[in-house]
């Protein structure tokens, strides 16, 4: 029976090494599938489809129901919490993820999303887009407190990118580890001096909407907030009085609570940048990820009599 990887569509976008592999190995690609499609695939392809790749899809029970000889789940990224793992170690379901392979590109979104709520670029080039010429009178970064909760590949790229802005770094996270230049502070302190707040947490229980009206209500009221990570690391409703009544200076947003479904308050505020979440997009994150993701597969289904 041929094997088949079901892909979605940043897969192997920018690189052929991932596809030539596989072929030598006898796997096909079905790309830019979307799990939607799964069931209006022939039962004879569901049933060769070994491994699948997802990026933000949810991978649920019916989906797994769907594809009986499914061996592998490879995350297109870092945060799996689109995937039911539990469900999936019980049917002896490998999942993979890719943690670390899309920091530079998410720590410099990151660092992007700072420079233009600060600088209100956005907002100017509209401006001049309009026929206008006014001045916008921004902050600097410089001497700035930075603070970043969660301190894992992409935190210490933020925190490496920040050092170089002559930024002063405060860290919070469950594990300290070494990093010149910064300070490891608890999770109140690190929110309460904030000038900026750039989120880096996995989404869990323990975290979610981890900044929220209380917390927000402690923050300086000249502080942006920062989130490149997952959306519900911040109450929006909490955060969108926040920035309408000015009790913090601005946000940059990468993700969202119900995405793509962005909460149309936010578009009437010029005191907030949206992206679509595109931090870990660059070129050279998805060759990284996409290789990464093969190697694991590989392993997985190629071995001797296809077993992990």
């Amino acid at each position: 029976m041929r094997k088949l990887i079901a892909a979605t569509i940043s897969y192997c976008k920018y690189t052929d090494e991932p596809v030539t592999k596989l072929k030598e190995k006898g796997i096909e690609i079905i790309k830019d599938y979307g799990l939607k499609e799964l069931k209006n695939m022939s039962e004879e392809t569901r049933k060769s489809v070994e491994a699948i790749v997802v990026g933000l899809e949810k991978v649920t029970p019916e989906v797994m129901d769907l594809l009986p000889n499914l061996k592998v789940i490879a995350k297109h990224g870092a945060g799996t919490d689109n995937i039911d793992s539990a469900e999936a170690a019980k049917r002896n379901i490998k999942v993979f993820n890719v943690p670390g392979a899309n920091s530079t590109a998410v720590a410099d979104l990151a660092m992007a999303l700072m420079l233009d709520a600060s600088r209100m670029v956005c907002i100017a080039d509209k401006s001049v887009r309009s026929g206008k010429w006014e001045r916008f009178y921004g902050v600097e970064l410089a001497d700035k407190t930075l603070s970043i909760l969660g301190f894992g590949a992409i935190g210490k790229a933020v925190a490496k990118r920040a050092l170089g802005f002559g930024m002063q770094v405060i860290v919070y996270d469950v594990v300290k580890s070494d990093f010149e230049g910064v300070e490891f502070v608890s999770l109140d302190e690190a929110i309460k001096r904030a000038d900026y707040l750039t989120l880096h947490m996995p989404l869990i229980d323990s975290t979610k909407h981890v900044i929220n009206e209380k917390t927000i209500s402690t923050m300086k009221e000249n502080a942006f907030i920062i989130n490149a990570a997952r959306g519900g690391l911040i109450d929006e409703n909490a955060l969108l009085d926040a920035l309408e009544d000015k009790k913090i200076a601005g946000a940059g947003l990468d993700v969202f609570e119900t995405e793509a479904n962005v909460n149309p308050r936010f578009f009437a505020l010029d005191n907030v940048v949206l992206t679509p979440h595109i931090a870990g997009f660059s070129e050279e994150a998805i060759n990284r990820i996409s290789i990464r993701c093969t190697e694991y597969i590989l392993e997985c289904c190629c071995k001797e009599e296809g077993q992990c």
